[in-house]
């Protein structure tokens, strides 16, 4: 592996050319419906809303604070094949809730009912995720506490797991097309050298780019997530950080491009291209610990600004 000549400011610079356009807007807020805590049932009855007033087009949706002994709110959103469509509003989700379509008969891949809003924040209490058993469409998937599990399909431009505490986030079942950003990072205060925050895919998964700042990812036992440029910050020269952010591979990661940033030198290694395994497989040539498990790291060897994630030239 070699040094390069990378800046901190480079970096920066090429993480915002990459994902600027989907950072979270400023959206104009027409209100909000919220549902009435521990209720239990269909979305579109009105007695399951405050003042009755069921989310409509220009209102957000609000799942709002319960106690942490409180039960998982049952939310049914079947609505003959048409779901829950609010594309220009938000679903901020605050407590414990499985959304699920009735009409499946408790079989999420039977689903034909989804949620389709601008942006879905799971910023609950507990560290017990919100459960997802239909299809989803959102421009930004957000949380700071919660997390959440996916068990149907998502659309989405992008996912930032910028936690405070707990994150707790699960794909499994896949995506409808690639998704631009990745953001894992947390809160890091007192007990900053904790990891808590976790995303794990069990299922495959195109992302153009992966930013790793804080916290662990998993890709599941015969899962593959392809990346086209992974960023991974290292803390390990940092005293106060001791851990390094993990990356547990139990099936397949594979990279076009992957850099491991030193937050200590401010500096970026690229790794070469090349199979880079652990545990089971004689030809790994990177040993670095923070990659664990029984699967493999595959680097392609692309360059992330100069070519626009086509292949780089030969030398």
């Amino acid at each position: 592996m070699g040094q390069n000549d990378w800046t901190t400011t480079g970096l920066t610079m090429g993480i915002l050319a990459l994902s600027c356009a989907f950072s979270p807007a400023t959206r104009a807020g027409g209100g909000e419906a919220l549902w009435i805590s521990n209720a239990q049932g269909s979305w579109f009855e009105t007695g399951n809303w405050v003042d009755g007033q069921a989310p409509r087009a220009g209102l957000d949706a609000r799942f709002g604070v319960s106690g942490f002994e409180d039960p998982l709110d049952e939310v049914d959103i079947d609505n003959a094949g048409n779901g829950v469509q609010q594309d220009s509003d938000a679903l901020i989700v605050i407590e414990k809730v499985r959304f699920f379509d009735s009409s499946a008969g408790g079989d999420p891949s039977l689903a034909d009912d989804g949620l389709a809003f601008d942006v879905m924040r799971f910023d609950g209490q507990g560290g017990d995720a919100v459960i997802v058993d239909v299809p989803i469409t959102a421009r930004s998937l957000q949380s700071r506490r919660h997390g959440a599990i996916f068990n149907r399909e998502i659309t989405a431009a992008e996912i930032l797991a910028e936690s405070s505490h707990q994150d707790q986030w699960q794909i499994n079942g896949g995506a409808t097309a690639p998704i631009a950003l990745v953001r894992l990072d947390e809160d890091r205060g007192p007990d900053g050298d904790t990891i808590d925050g976790q995303l794990a895919v069990n299922t495959d998964l195109e992302v153009a780019l992966v930013e790793q700042v804080w916290g662990r990812l998993v890709v599941g036992t015969e899962a593959i997530l392809m990346v086209r440029n992974y960023i991974h910050h290292d803390y390990s020269g940092e005293p106060e950080f001791s851990n390094i952010n993990p990356i547990r591979i139990d099936g397949t990661l594979q990279a076009d491009d992957f850099r491991v940033f030193s937050v200590t030198s401010q500096s970026t290694t690229l790794l070469p291209p090349g199979t880079h395994g652990r545990i089971g497989h004689a030809s790994a040539e990177f040993e670095q610990e923070f990659i664990t498990g029984d699967g493999l790291l595959v680097v392609l060897g692309r360059s992330l600004f100069s070519d626009r994630f086509e292949p780089a030239p030969s030398p």
